[in-house]
């Protein structure tokens, strides 16, 4: 499907091409996992380019991908989460 193929086939794509993620780029890193994984980077198209993508361990992955907006949401819910357990 070339630039249409699904976000699952692109991955599909790397493993096949590229290998299985090894190592973690990320400079915040701990480096106390040992699961790495495949990630898009930002503002890149998840297209069959190897470019786009970088390699995180599973923790600096969903640091990376954690938004802003996630990021809201979350503080919203533990602030009325807190609230609905003062009266309980």
């Amino acid at each position: 499907k070339g630039d249409k193929a699904s976000y699952y086939a692109v991955h599909m794509w790397l493993k096949k091409y590229h290998g299985k993620a090894y190592m973690c780029s990320a400079d915040y890193c701990s480096g106390k996992s040992q699961t790495y994984q495949w990630a898009l980077i930002k503002g890149k198209k998840c297209i069959h380019d190897v470019n786009n993508f970088m390699q995180l361990c599973r923790s600096c992955h969903a640091k990376y991908d954690y938004t802003e907006k996630q990021r809201e949401f979350r503080r919203e819910y533990l602030r009325t989460h807190k609230i609905a357990l003062k009266y309980i």
